[in-house]
C-alpha cells in the first residue's frame, strides 16, 4: 500500500533489546481518491531502525505486512485491543518523488488535506496529553 507518514515515528526497545518503531500512515481507502484512512503501524529490528533513521512527517512510501491485533491492560485497568499494522517491508521513495506524490494527493482532494490537518492538530493535543500523564508519573 502506499502511505504518507501522519507524525513523526517513535523508537522504543523490547525487553529483550529489540528495537521498534511505531507510527501513524495515511492512506487512501478503496482505491485513489475514495476517502483516506490512519492506521497504527509497528515495525520491528532493522526495518524500525531505518524507519525512525530515514523516515519524517510527511514523508512517502510503500509499505507491505499484516495486520494482528494486540490485547493489554492500560493504566486504569481496562482491557485494550488494538488493531495494526505489523510491517515487513518498505520500500523509500526519492525526494523528489514523494513531494510529487504528496502534492498531488492534496491538491486533487482538498477535503482529504483538511481531515489530514485535522487529524495531525488532534493526535498532537493528544500526544501532549500524553507527555503530562507520564510526567507525573
Amino acid at each position: 500500500m502506499e502511505a504518507l507518514l501522519a507524525g513523526e515515528p517513535m523508537a522504543n526497545k523490547t525487553e529483550a533489546g529489540k528495537t521498534v518503531c511505531t507510527f501513524n500512515v495515511a492512506c487512501y481507502r478503496d482505491g485513489f481518491g475514495k476517502g483516506i484512512d490512519f492506521i497504527k503501524c509497528k515495525a520491528y529490528g532493522k526495518v524500525a531502525e531505518m524507519i525512525c533513521t530515514r523516515l519524517k512527517k510527511g514523508s512517502h512510501f510503500i509499505i507491505c505486512g499484516a495486520i494482528r491485533q494486540q490485547k493489554y491492560e492500560n493504566y486504569k485497568g481496562e482491557d485494550i485491543r488494538e488493531l495494526y499494522l505489523h510491517v515487513k517491508f518498505i520500500k523509500f521513495l526519492p525526494a523528489e518523488i514523494q513531494a510529487k506524490y504528496a502534492d498531488e494527493f492534496f491538491e486533487a482532494n482538498p477535503p482529504l488535506k483538511k481531515l489530514y490537518n485535522q487529524y495531525v492538530l488532534q493526535n498532537k493535543e493528544t500526544e501532549t496529553e500524553n507527555e503530562e500523564e507520564n510526567d507525573e508519573e
